[in-house]
């Protein structure tokens, strides 16, 4: 059944095939030969990355390869590996109280054999297609050859009647294998006895590696004379304990042509440098490290954009209304405008009643010379609105505010750099003082309030899809978007997210939801007042909250783990962490919902444990509110009471 936009998150892009946007720069850095962890929370596009190297969907996803060209597979084959998908838990459960060499033997060779069963699946599958060539007299010999010098390590007789002779039939013998380990941990069988059945490898990864060297050597793309190479794709690697980190951590560390790996994880594990072996860790030169969660905001606008265009072209080609096919390009600043603060806060002061909403906005008409009044601001331009920001700083902080030593106000800007620092500061501060909800609305507004999560970019565009009450094809050709039909789709967006934590898998959803809810309250008043009327406007967009972790107490653990489990599901976002400290904020994806700046925050403040667990712990909405407002105090600077002192827990 079609979908009723291009925009929308609930399955459109699964519907027939999955649909590809590749990101040239990162696609280039994961074809290299060159292991690589790929890291970035829910919604940044990993999954999609990681599947486009898979040889099937380049063999079967016709719009993959329509962006891939022809030669999809002249330089190497992609392997997909859902790490979820595979018994690794039982494994672990079933080896826990055994040697760490028997656990490392038998855990290490279980993911290599279902590898080993993928890399044989594709060269059989690939040369039946064409895509491969490879003479059955080759083929046979790599067969017999690999048999002979691994023997258990493939084939284990009692199993099959007869040894493999081909790459398909080896990968029906790899296959038995993994499901022979699989049921000795089902049935709690000796691990010693498996280990014995199987063999001991001499090194974690090393069969992998020699098979791989011994297949590039038969095989060949067609009509292609390089060498080519496998890139093995691990999906969802923080599934794994520790333990199954350093195994992958090993191999990344041990990798040689022709077998890499690439790892993905939400989060950046404790240590991604420590294998299992002796005096031996990953260092930089070993790999490369990509974290989607921090590309620049130039890099994610292009891929927004991009993916955005590709779902209105394939939404056109699905869709009865041929008009849709010559829709404009997608573009955000073209459909939702230019940021401008100004327009945004002088459409509140005017819809105002506060004595002080017409003080700024008299001072402010006042600043530039003119009558604003019988001037329509429809007829000024993009850069035209009234300086209100700006003069609301002069007034609270007693800076002057910069102008260029132009009269017409068409040409004033706020060129100060210090200005334009805390016009956002300043922005949610009026919004704060006229008791009104901070807007939300223009280009540059909807990208940050998506946090690189293309996941939230495309949300954000749906909600403001419905509250245009537009066809798809009014809603790209109506110039922009009005900023309140932005405002309303955006805060719809927003609450419907906070709302939604309970579904996105997080371990305690209930205590998740209240931190979140408790910090995101407390970032809203750090960035919108403060006690002496001016700190937050010096120090503005204060929110990036720094927790102590030095300590190992059942507390400490326990709100470190919420607040990781919160960022995973992409609630809130860890900026930095080591084994000292962890730094993070509220996701901007939420500012609309408690009215934060859509920037996120700039400024530390530091939070303690308690502080966590009494928002994690609160019995009901009013308790949040309760301590966030404690806390808000505490973090301004003028409380230094302990906080346990001051709620039950």
């Amino acid at each position: 059944m079609m979908t009723l936009s291009p925009f929308s998150d609930t399955r459109f892009e699964y519907e027939i095939r999955h649909l590809y946007y590749i990101q040239e720069d990162l696609y280039s850095t994961l074809q290299r030969t060159k292991p690589c962890y790929l890291i970035g929370s829910r919604g940044t596009g990993k999954t999609t990355l990681l599947r486009s190297l898979s040889w099937r969907e380049r063999l079967n996803n016709e719009g993959l390869r329509k962006q891939l060209g022809k030669t999809i597979f002249s330089e190497f084959i992609g392997i997909y590996i859902k790490l979820p998908d595979i018994q690794l838990d039982a494994i672990s459960l079933w080896l826990k109280d055994e040697t760490e060499v028997l656990r490392r033997s038998i855990y290490s060779r279980y993911i290599e054999l279902i590898q080993l069963q993928e890399i044989f699946d594709a060269v059989s599958e690939l040369e039946s297609v064409g895509q491969l060539k490879y003479s059955a007299v080759a083929e046979q010999k790599a067969v017999k050859d690999l048999i002979s010098e691994f023997g258990g390590e493939l084939f284990l007789r009692g199993l099959h009647t007869r040894p493999p002779v081909s790459f398909a039939e080896l990968s029906s013998s790899t296959r038995s294998l993994r499901r022979y380990i699989e049921k000795a941990s089902q049935q709690y069988s000796s691990p010693l006895e498996v280990q014995e059945a199987i063999g001991s490898p001499s090194q974690i990864g090393a069969l992998s590696r020699d098979v791989a060297a011994r297949l590039t050597q038969v095989i060949s793309p067609t009509n292609e004379h390089n060498e080519i190479y496998f890139k093995v794709c691990f999906d969802e690697a923080e599934t794994l304990d520790q333990f199954g980190v350093q195994i992958l951590a090993t191999w990344v560390r041990l990798s040689t042509r022709p077998l890499f790996h690439v790892i993905s994880f939400v989060s950046k594990p404790e240590s991604l440098s420590e294998t299992l072996l002796p005096n031996l860790t990953v260092q930089s030169a070993d790999v490369e490290v990509l974290e989607l969660d921090s590309i620049k905001d130039k890099q994610f606008k292009s891929f927004a954009e991009g993916v955005t265009n590709l779902r209105i072209r394939e939404f056109a080609r699905r869709s009865d209304n041929t008009a849709l096919e010559s829709v404009p390009v997608f573009n955000t600043e073209r459909i939702f405008g230019k940021l401008n603060l100004n327009f945004l806060l002088e459409d509140s002061l005017r819809d105002s009643v506060s004595p002080l909403a017409q003080e700024l906005l008299r001072e402010a008409s006042q600043s530039v010379g003119e009558d604003f009044e019988i001037l329509d601001r429809s007829r000024r331009g993009d850069d035209s609105a009234l300086p209100i920001y700006e003069t609301y700083l002069e007034r609270r902080t007693n800076r002057a505010v910069p102008t260029d030593d132009v009269p017409k106000w068409s040409k004033r800007r706020a060129s100060s750099q210090l200005t334009r620092k805390a016009m956002v500061g300043a922005y949610l501060s009026i919004m704060e003082d006229l008791r009104t909800q901070p807007k939300y609305a223009y280009a540059d507004m909807i990208l940050q309030l998506s946090d690189s999560c293309i996941r939230d970019f495309l949300n954000n565009l749906e909600y403001i899809f419905r509250e245009s009450r537009m066809s798809l094809l009014q809603f790209l050709n109506a110039g922009k978007i009005k900023p309140s039909i932005q405002n309303s789709g955006l805060l719809a967006s927003s609450k419907a997210k906070v709302r939604s934590l309970p579904t996105y898998g997080v371990n305690h959803p209930s205590c998740t939801a209240k931190l979140v809810t408790g910090l995101g309250k407390v970032t809203h008043m750090l960035q919108s007042t403060s006690q002496d009327g001016v700190r937050h406007l010096k120090t503005t967009e204060r929110g990036i909250f720094q927790l102590s972790i030095v300590s190992s107490d059942a507390n400490t653990v326990r709100a470190g783990e919420l607040i990781v489990d919160a960022a995973e599901a992409g609630f809130l976002k860890i900026l930095e962490s080591d084994e000292l400290s962890i730094r993070f904020r509220v996701h901007t994806s939420l500012a609309p919902a408690f009215g934060f700046s859509y920037r996120g925050a700039y400024y530390p403040v530091n939070v303690q444990t308690q502080d966590i667990i009494c928002l994690a712990d609160a019995s009901d909405d009013k308790e949040i509110e309760r301590i966030a407002a404690w806390l808000f105090e505490k973090l301004d600077g003028s409380r230094t009471d302990d906080l346990f002192s001051r709620v039950e827990i």
